[in-house]
Formats: C-alpha cells, sequence, structure tokens
C-alpha cells in the first residue's frame, strides 16, 4: 500500500465585505489533478477533523494488511500455471465479471446441486413421482407419449444441458405447430419444473420457449338430423351403447368420463346424473339435469350399478352406420351448443358442462344454432318401432324395466 501523506493544517486570511477573517485550511493535497481542501472557522475544528481522517486511514490500513496476508497465503499456493489461467480468465472476462462469479456459475451449469440426470432416466423418475401423487391416466399417458418422443432423441443427454434453443429446435424439426406446439410446452414445463424442484437444473428452458399463436376454431356440431340418425343406429345395431351415445349427446359428458361413469350415479327419478371428482376431468364434482328425451332413451337400459357400456369397435360400427361426419369431441359440442340455444341461459349451461364461469361458452358455443333447431334435437326420442332391436345388455340379457 503506498504511503498516503498527512494533510495539513494552515491559517489563511479572507476578505468578506470588505472585512478580513481569519480561516483554518484541512490541505489535502493534490490527487488525480485535483486539488482537496476543506475549510473551518476555528483551528480546533481542522484538527477534529484531521483527528478523523487519520482515524479512518488507521482502520483502512489495518484491512489492507490483512488482505494482503490472506491474498499472500493463498497466491502463494497457485502454481504458476494456475496464476496464468487466472490471469486468462481475467482478461477474457475483460472487466464483465469478477473470477469468482464467472467460476461459480460455471459449477451451476456443470455440476447441479441436486447431481445429474439424464433425460431418460429423470423421465422414468417423474412418470412415477405423478403416478405416486394421483394423476389420472390419461395425464400419464400424454407425459409419457410427448416426453417419450423427446427422450428418442434425447435420452442420453444430461437434462441441465438442454436451453430453450435445443427444445426449439426439436419441435421444428418435428414440424409441431399451433395447438400440438402449445401442448409440448406445456408438458416441456412441467417436466423441467420437476428437475428444478429437485436442483437438477437452475432454470426452465421450456419457460422461454415462444407461446405458440393458435387461431380459435368454432367448434363442430352435429345437426339434429345427425343427431337423431347417430342414437337411431345405436338403438338398430348395438342397443347396448344407446346409454353412452344418449349421455354424450344429451347430457354432454366427455368420452374420458363416460367410460368410468356407473349407474349407481344415474338417478333416473331425481332426474340428474352425478359425475364424481374422480371422474370428472377437473376433479370436481358436478349434476348434469337429465332432459324428457334422455330420460327416454335411459329407461329401456336402466341398471342398478355398473359402468356404461363401451366397446370400440362396435363405437365404430354405429358411427359408420349412422353416416355421420365425426370431430374432436363433437357430441359434447352439441350439447352445449344446443343447451345453451334453448335454454338462453350461459351460467346453467356452464355448470352443467363443469366449466368455470361462461366465457368457454361465449367464445366457442354462442350463435352456434338457432332456437328452431334446438327445439329439434331436444325432441330426439327414441324409435318405438316394434322392428327395433331388443334392448338387451352385452352379454345378451334384456335390461330389466
Amino acid at each position: 500500500m503506498a504511503h498516503i501523506q498527512a494533510p495539513k493544517i494552515r491559517s489563511v486570511t479572507v476578505k468578506v465585505k470588505g472585512n478580513d477573517y481569519e480561516r483554518w485550511l484541512l490541505d489535502f493535497g493534490t490527487t488525480n489533478g485535483q486539488r482537496k481542501r476543506r475549510s473551518f472557522k476555528t483551528r480546533k475544528a481542522a484538527e477534529r477533523a484531521l483527528a478523523e481522517w487519520q482515524q479512518k486511514q488507521t482502520v483502512e490500513a489495518e484491512k489492507q494488511k490483512v488482505l494482503s496476508r490472506r491474498i499472500g497465503e493463498k497466491a502463494y499456493k497457485l502454481t504458476t500455471d494456475q496464476l496464468l489461467d487466472a490471469a486468462k480468465a481475467i482478461e477474457l472476462l475483460a472487466g464483465r465479471s469478477a473470477l469468482a462469479d464467472a467460476a461459480q456459475f460455471y459449477l451451476q451449469h456443470t455440476e447441479p446441486a441436486g447431481g445429474t440426470r439424464t433425460v431418460r432416466e429423470l423421465l422414468d423418475e417423474y412418470l412415477d413421482a405423478k403416478k405416486q401423487a394421483g394423476r389420472r391416466a390419461d395425464t400419464l399417458r400424454e407425459g409419457r407419449s410427448r416426453l417419450g418422443r423427446f427422450s428418442r432423441d434425447f435420452g442420453s443427454q444430461s437434462v441441465h444441458q438442454i436451453a430453450a434453443h435445443d427444445l426449439e429446435k426439436w419441435l421444428d424439426l418435428q414440424g409441431y405447430r399451433g395447438q400440438t406446439r402449445a401442448n409440448f410446452k406445456r408438458v416441456f414445463t412441467g417436466f423441467w419444473n420437476y428437475a428444478l424442484k429437485r436442483k437438477l437444473v437452475t432454470y426452465n428452458p421450456a419457460a422461454a420457449i415462444e407461446k405458440p399463436s393458435i387461431d380459435e376454431k368454432i367448434p363442430e356440431i352435429f345437426t339434429p338430423q345427425e343427431a337423431a340418425q347417430l342414437l337411431a343406429a345405436a338403438q338398430k345395431n348395438v342397443p347396448a351403447m344407446v346409454p353412452y351415445f344418449a349421455l354424450g349427446l344429451l347430457a354432454g359428458i366427455r368420452p374420458a368420463e363416460l367410460q368410468k361413469l356407473d349407474w349407481a350415479n344415474i338417478d333416473l327419478g331425481a332426474r340428474r346424473v352425478r359425475v364424481v371428482p374422480e371422474t370428472a376431468k377437473k376433479r370436481r364434482m358436478r349434476y348434469v339435469d337429465i332432459s324428457p328425451n334422455l330420460h327416454a332413451w335411459l329407461l329401456p337400459y336402466r341398471q342398478d350399478s355398473g359402468v356404461i357400456y363401451h366397446d370400440r369397435h362396435k363405437f365404430d360400427l354405429v358411427r359408420r352406420e349412422a353416416g355421420v361426419r365425426w370431430a374432436h369431441d363433437i357430441m359434447r359440442h352439441s350439447f352445449g351448443s344446443y343447451h345453451l340455444a334453448h335454454h338462453d341461459n350461459a351460467a346453467l349451461t356452464s355448470l352443467q358442462m363443469g366449466h368455470q364461469g361462461t366465457s368457454v361458452l361465449f367464445n366457442h358455443y354462442r350463435d352456434l344454432v338457432k332456437r328452431e333447431d334446438a327445439a329439434k334435437f331436444w325432441a330426439i326420442e327414441p324409435s318405438t318401432d316394434p322392428t327395433a332391436a331388443a334392448h338387451k345388455s352385452p352379454r345378451g340379457e334384456a335390461a330389466t324395466a
């Protein structure tokens, strides 16, 4: 540490409005071409300021001695190669960061606090954790499917080495756009959030993926004639599946919910269906009213308990025999559209469909059908033709009335 000469106190005479006054200067000399001085009315005040300055200098000198000793001890242990390496690193940083901060950043990104996992290793752990947490089978299947596709290309790479541009480049190569890309972003976000909580990464790369633009699509619905054809085809060809199609069309129950729905939750006397939390998509219980025509469709097939009968091949058979077009969730969309047009009550329709609020209805279902078409939809009744197929259970036993 260079020696600093102590400032000097000297007396000067200043003239103020024609009068001479004595002042005491504490002169610190010239530093970097600039002269520093402080003026006091009395010598005692100047001496007090000088004493404070000297005390600060003493404390600072002691700090510098301790620091120099510590640096000297550590520097003494460094090899020539280490000193040269440190000098080169400081030169590369060019003042943008301290060498210690740069080293800390390197360690965080090469040796995460929670250790390292490959994508393949973490995928198994992640899905098992979600299963133990009670996530739905559909959620687990989606995660296994989407992340499994990614794992085929990046399975052997450590999760902390994957950046946002790696994910975006992979999505581009797969040609994923719109809703598909948004679905992958959501699944990736959950996967890397899991890694983040376990300190396997220092940030979530999926959060930086640009959110894709998704054009709003008007949901496809059946015309009243098509809905009638579908139910008639079920009644004629696979009577046991009439409840499945009737509940999908006339109660708006989701396919995944239908496949888990039990007859014990269908109260034909009270005319309502209870969709229990373990069945409902959002894990919230809701009640759906049974309309008069839905009651007529369900009555011949009623049971005290047991799941609603469903068979994939027979489902396809009914669709073919009905000769109707098909689209994603078309039965549920049809219900929402005709229910809203018939009742003209967005809150009621939202409640029946299990929506939180009415925004979904106004965005997707409003003004899709005319009131007269809604009246036709809610007048669709089962056939009373004596030549129609007998109402039988999947085992061929007639259902009890």
